[in-house]
């Protein structure tokens, strides 16, 4: 399986990254004519590979666990009081410990690196582009991931490892071990680096356009059961996590939509599973978002389309699919 991962790459550091921006170097044309729904800016249909997403992680100066030296990346990041919230809703930050961070304090990172850097109008790929030695890291997305912010990085990494390793393995049975037929990834389209952050990137028309052309779409479906040691704020509903956040419900919406392939990432057992579903069966609008507008934008485009009682049963059987059967 050709699937590069975590390890970065020699001799490319954050001094070498940030020295090159001052070259003001802007990214390479696209071709413009592969999704007409990107207006003519395609930036949304690029991917970073794992082993990139590593290293950025670097040249940002962001605290994780960097498993190429088995050790922690200490980084300079502090959540600044705006972001007080995640505090409140999550967990405290603990410079000794990277899992204490989310994927909201990522984006945080990000954005005042590409403001301090002058490149506030583009995306992290759309920069590692302008760079000759990173540039290889990023390329036409060919897995699309959907997930939740309220992880550290260095989660949402071993879960796409894990989930598209699994995904491999199944095809590959069901190909008769022909695994050659397969389409090797790697590049994955992760909202941290995909998007423009200083900007409101993310559409949902764009988006939705963008699941379809990508054809395949990962979804990280977390159990609220299981809790975090650092999340204090924790509080168990009984519910999957993921399909309470409406962007989420969107996103595995337009997958389904577009008749793209999708692989659903769950520790659960499926037994446990249905368990949970016949207790409380899941109902998209109830998902939440702090904008009302893109619920009801979202809510909509269901309803519209495929209505969201046949929606929510065609969900609950994806996840069923997903979850690991006892032996």
């Amino acid at each position: 399986v050709k699937l590069r991962f975590l390890r970065g790459e020699a001799g490319i550091g954050r001094r070498e990254f940030n020295a090159f921006l001052v070259s003001k170097n802007q990214p390479p044309a696209i071709d413009t004519s592969v999704l007409p729904e990107l207006g003519g800016d395609p930036h949304l249909l690029q991917g970073i590979s794992l082993g990139g997403v590593m290293n950025l992680l670097k040249v940002l100066n962001y605290p994780h666990y960097d498993f190429s030296e088995a050790g922690v990346f200490a980084g300079s990041y502090e959540r600044p009081d705006d972001l007080s919230w995640i505090t409140d809703t999550y967990m405290a930050y603990d410079p000794a410990e990277p899992m204490t961070l989310t994927g909201y304090d990522l984006c945080q990172a990000i954005r005042k690196f590409l403001k301090d850097n002058d490149k506030k109008d583009n995306s992290m790929c759309e920069v590692t582009l302008t760079h000759p030695k990173f540039c290889k890291h990023v390329g036409k997305a060919q897995l699309f991931y959907s997930h939740g912010q309220k992880f550290p990085i260095n989660y949402t990494v071993q879960k796409i490892q894990s989930a598209y390793m699994e995904y491999r393995t199944a095809e590959a049975m069901m190909r008769n071990g022909e695994q050659g037929e397969l389409e090797d990834v790697n590049y994955i389209w992760l909202d941290y680096f995909v998007l423009r952050q200083c900007h409101h990137d993310f559409q949902v028309d764009t988006c939705r356009g963008v699941i379809r052309t990508i054809g395949l779409t990962l979804s990280e479906i977390d159990d609220s059961e299981l809790k975090s040691p650092y999340d204090k704020a924790y509080q168990s509903t009984g519910l999957l996590d993921y399909t309470q956040r409406i962007f989420c419900v969107f996103e595995l919406f337009a997958t389904i939509d577009g008749n793209a392939k999708l692989i659903c990432e769950c520790d659960m057992e499926r037994q446990n599973m249905e368990k949970r579903f016949e207790e409380k069966p899941l109902n998209c609008k109830d998902a939440q978002s702090r904008s009302e507008k893109a619920k009801e934008q979202i809510i909509g485009f269901i309803e519209s389309n495929i209505g969201a009682e046949e929606f929510d049963k065609k969900v609950m059987e994806a996840i069923l699919n997903s979850c690991r059967q006892r032996w």
